[in-house]
């Protein structure tokens, strides 16, 4: 009988050993097929990503800009295309687009059409938070104060912004209630006002999100509340009532507009738990009462069935926005993951749920058409071992690629791009 010599032996041993590897850790296929992760540019666990349009004066006259801003401990962190060359490559903190920097560390951002905006702690030794906000054209932040003073020892913990409202989240300073607050933009005072929610101050929760459907305004807490306020509230004497949709034993992590809608048709608004699952904003036939239900792919509650980080965004096909039609019907809803609070899972990263006209998929791991990545192994050796705290891809004003960032929670920002001539999640550099 023959035997096979030592070396063949061993070559056949070491291919059998590399094969298994590439099935089971995603480590030995980052290293065979050669992704060198880089060093991120902004480091850490970076804030969210807001776009907010820029006035410049350039020669023979001024622009405006479409700018994506990142922040990250004390530094906001800006990319876009040159002021003076709406043609021209996007790129990371261009000096002739610099902005002021707001001043202590920065939590949260968000923009309006009107106002760039951030939530920072101006003295590290202290919960003290400010809420600053910038214009277009202004070269120096203004900081923005309670309309009734007795607010004045709350601490600003979130911001987000749904069609021209910014709302903020505040925690009385060690009473662990919360209120929410707003900015109404049209009034000269520029001060934050109290949402008037009939409910007791302790079932209120730290807000998380929010979002627009056309008619009303829907606010997510970390609770199993959602506040459902009317667009004529902001405009209205007296107020509307504001009402509160409950979904029962469940934490809300975020809420977001589809924007799969054209006026008068509503944009489905949808909310996921901290167990990964999704619900609907959905209205009864003929009225305006809305309860929230769980989304379902026929029979099938979609859901991840694992932790959801909160991380939230639309993705639409870059291949189908022009400059005569910049946004695309989105195509995906990318929700961040985690599936045990280890840093070492394998298992991070984010899922993909498929838009079809009124209605979402069960999720995916990316990498099935139609995606936001071409390659399933790679994104599993990549971004898929990290925890994904924000993702967000940038519009077509921005960058004509439609790059898609994420901050991570110690790995700094990352994107997905072509690297040696492979697309490739990375740390952006």
């Amino acid at each position: 009988m023959k035997t096979l010599c030592k070396p063949t032996f061993t070559l056949i041993v070491l291919s059998l050993l590399v094969l298994g590897a590439c099935n089971q850790d995603p480590i030995f296929y980052t290293i065979s097929r050669g992704v060198a992760l880089k060093d991120p540019r902004i480091p850490g666990g970076p804030a969210n990503f807001t776009v907010f349009n820029r006035d410049y004066s350039i020669s023979g006259g001024s622009s405006s800009l479409s700018v994506l801003y990142a922040a990250a401990g004390k530094k906001i962190h800006w990319y876009a295309k040159p002021a003076d060359d709406n043609s021209g490559v996007p790129g990371w903190d261009r000096a002739d687009i610099a902005i002021e920097q707001p001043g202590g560390r920065i939590k949260y951002l968000a923009a309006t059409d009107d106002y760039l905006y951030a939530i920072s702690f101006p003295n590290e030794n202290s919960l003290s938070s400010v809420l600053k906000r910038i214009g277009k054209s202004e070269t120096s932040w203004t900081q923005l104060g309670f309309s009734d003073t007795a607010e004045t020892h709350r601490v600003l913990q979130t911001i987000y912004a749904a069609k021209g409202i910014l709302f903020i989240g505040a925690e009385r300073e060690g009473y662990n209630t919360f209120n929410i607050f707003y900015v109404d933009e049209t009034d000269p005072t520029n001060t934050m006002k109290r949402l008037t929610i009939d409910t007791p101050p302790y079932s209120i929760r730290e807000l998380n999100g929010a979002a627009f459907d056309g008619e009303n305004y829907f606010l997510s807490i970390n609770s199993s509340d959602i506040y459902q306020v009317p667009g004529t509230y902001f405009s209205s004497a007296p107020k509307p009532e504001i009402k509160i949709l409950s979904a029962g034993q469940v934490e809300f992590m975020n809420i977001i507009s589809l924007e799969n809608a054209i006026p008068p048709t509503l944009h489905k608004i949808v909310a996921i738990d901290r167990g990964g699952k999704l619900y609907e904003m959905k209205y009864a036939p003929g009225t305006t009462d809305v309860t929230i239900e769980p989304v379902k792919d026929g029979i099938n509650e979609v859901s991840m069935g694992t932790y959801a980080t909160g991380a939230l965004s639309l993705w639409r096909d870059p291949t189908e926005a022009t400059a005569g039609n910049p946004s695309p019907a989105p195509k995906l809803l990318l929700a961040g993951k985690q599936d045990s609070f280890s840093s070492s899972s394998y298992a991070n990263g984010y899922r993909e749920f498929e838009i079809i006209a009124d209605s979402l998929r069960v999720p995916r791991e990316p990498g099935t058409y139609p995606s936001s990545v071409d390659n399933n192994e790679r994104y599993k050796s990549t971004i898929g071992k990290l925890s994904v705290t924000h993702i967000f891809q940038v519009p077509y004003s921005v960058d004509p690629e439609m790059i898609l960032f994420a901050s991570t929670q110690k790995n700094g920002l990352w994107s997905y791009r072509i690297r040696d001539n492979t697309p490739q999640w990375n740390a952006e550099e």
